[in-house]
């Protein structure tokens, strides 16, 4: 059995069906390339796997096209993440980072796209967190004090009433 006979290019993105013609795949790791001077080679700091990017070009045709393209139109324009359905990697949360589509009198009743989505995370965004520093340096400045005269009442510095080596002078 071929590769062929197990494929089939029906892929979907949030329940809009399509057919894929292309597909494209933009990966690798992130790197920050670090060059010093006086030296001849860079470094490379690895900062983990690079997001990956998907590049499809796909169609609707058929007799209710328009209704199809309407419904992809629609679903890649919804805010967020979605499902795609994909014919090689299989069902993908994905954002669609950018939409394009085609459609022309030569080739009637079919609309093509080129889609690029990038792989979608599940870590939630980071979020603003008060700044407590005040709160803490108010809260700490008596306590800072009180540890100011006690150390000054240790070293006779002091007159109090609770210093015994003041008490007997």
């Amino acid at each position: 059995m071929s590769w062929h006979d197990n494929f089939t290019a029906k892929g979907s993105f949030r329940g809009a069906a399509f057919v894929m013609r292309t597909d494209d795949l933009e990966f690798g790791r992130r790197l920050q390339v670090h060059e010093y001077p006086l030296r001849d080679k860079p470094y490379a700091e690895d900062l983990g796997r690079k997001a990956r990017r998907f590049t499809i070009e796909v169609f609707v045709a058929g007799p209710d096209y328009l209704a199809d393209r309407d419904d992809l139109i629609a679903a890649i324009e919804k805010p967020g993440q979605g499902p795609l359905v994909h014919p090689y990697f299989g069902t993908l949360q994905v954002s669609i980072v950018s939409a394009r589509k085609r459609e022309s009198t030569r080739s009637g009743g079919m609309a093509s796209f080129t889609l690029t989505c990038i792989e979608a995370s599940d870590l939630p965004l980071p979020t603003a967190q008060r700044n407590t520093k005040p709160y803490v340096e108010k809260g700490a400045w008596p306590v800072i004090d009180k540890r100011v005269v006690m150390l000054r009442m240790q070293n006779g510095t002091s007159k109090s009433p609770f210093c015994p080596r003041l008490s007997r002078r």
